[in-house]
């Protein structure tokens, strides 16, 4: 490590790759560091996100007003615009290793760690598989190949899932209150067009069918089999419109077991046939 002012240190900077980017998880920085015993950073803010891990030592971090006793063991963040400082105790020097990243996956990603804008500190959760991961990721920081970039991404991932585990196991991460409904909705919105039933829907939130249905109407305003029907149709009446596929395509694709059943179904919904449909719409 390059010796500063406060502290040892290696700095590794990065320009997101067109596979990151559209990962949805960006890293800009990583580092690792020593403190010496004059080291204070801040206060400050900085324009994304940055996950330390404590690997030695103890200190002090200020989050928004907010302040940690921090030490071996523990992880912080530093959240995006939030006014943050941090420094070592006299003691026991502060050793660090920091990732820093944006993108539209950080958020969800850090909340599965408990980590919140309110509070973003967790402690004791580094394990030795997370060091372990940690210094694989410093080992290919320090002799980088853009040829490895999936490996790097499979290492960040690999130490979130690590930190998950035990905070999982720890019960360490505010359970979320369940929202069967709105998971029932997101299951019909990813699986619709395979086959799927009322009871495939109640089985995978894990309630019994009938409440669900109770539930899901009284919150929706339609029945579950009304709903998945609705987006059944809908894909029909898009790919009719949209497309040349035929009509026996159409069906199949939306998993009717053939044409004669998929018809039968449209008719109910629209009042006509595929067939007299996709002529309307070439009329208009």
């Amino acid at each position: 490590m390059r010796e500063y002012e406060h502290e040892f240190a290696d700095h590794w900077f990065y320009t997101p790759t067109l596979i990151e980017k559209a990962g949805g998880l960006n890293i800009i920085r990583a580092g690792q560091n020593l403190a010496k015993s004059n080291y204070h950073i801040g206060p400050r803010f900085i324009a994304y996100f940055s996950l330390h891990c404590i690997l030695g030592g103890s200190g002090t971090y200020i989050n928004e007003g907010k302040q940690y006793k921090i030490k071996s063991g523990d992880i912080f963040c530093l959240f995006a615009n939030h006014t943050h400082s941090y420094f070592t105790s006299q003691q026991e020097h502060l050793e660090m290793f920091w990732i820093a990243f944006d993108g539209r996956q950080a958020l969800p990603m850090l909340s599965k760690l408990g980590i919140t804008e309110e509070n973003t500190c967790v402690h004791e959760v580094l394990t030795t598989m997370s060091r372990n991961t940690i210094e694989n990721l410093i080992h290919l920081f320090q002799n980088y190949d853009e040829n490895k970039q999936f490996k790097k991404i499979s290492y960040i991932y690999e130490l979130f899932d690590n930190l998950y585990a035990e905070i999982s196991k720890r019960n360490i991460q505010p359970k979320p209150k369940k929202d069967w409904v709105q998971n029932g909705i997101d299951y019909i919105e990813l699986y619709y067009s395979e086959g799927i039933t009322v009871a495939d829907v109640a089985e995978y939130v894990g309630i019994n069918r009938t409440h669900f249905s109770n539930m899901f109407t009284k919150k929706v305003g339609r029945s579950p089999y009304s709903y998945l029907q609705g987006k059944i149709m809908k894909r029909a009446e898009e790919l009719l419109s949209t497309t040349s596929n035929s009509v026996t395509e159409i069906a199949l694709s939306l998993n009717f077991s053939d044409v004669y059943s998929f018809s039968r179904s449209f008719k109910n919904y629209y009042g006509m046939s595929p067939t007299d449909f996709r002529h309307e719409i070439k009329r208009d």
